[in-house]
């Protein structure tokens, strides 16, 4: 999304926590991004949000709704289009 990114990532056993991962991303991925737009300064929002997915039906549900993300904000009119989604092709049959 051109404002916003979704993830869904499994916790390994020696994570630090979600906070820290999301803090190594956005630290290293808004230093990227400036660089190649030429900026300086914060790139992301302080906040984020965050949920524990307890089971695989609402990780289909999950995916479902990120994957459609594209084509519901007019973006794209089918999902294979949006050329941004790094996802198990498996998970592109809805």
């Amino acid at each position: 999304m051109p404002n916003h990114i979704h993830l869904i990532f499994d916790l390994l056993p020696e994570n630090k926590g979600v906070g820290k991962i999301m803090q190594s991303v956005k630290g290293i991925s808004a230093k990227r991004c400036n660089l190649l737009l030429g900026k300086t300064g914060n790139f992301w929002q302080d906040e984020s949000y965050d949920r524990w997915i307890r089971d695989d039906i609402e990780l289909y549900y999950f995916i479902k709704y990120i994957l459609l993300n594209p084509v519901n904000a007019g973006l794209v009119k089918d999902l294979k289009e949006w050329e941004y989604t790094f996802c198990n092709p498996n998970f592109l049959v809805l």
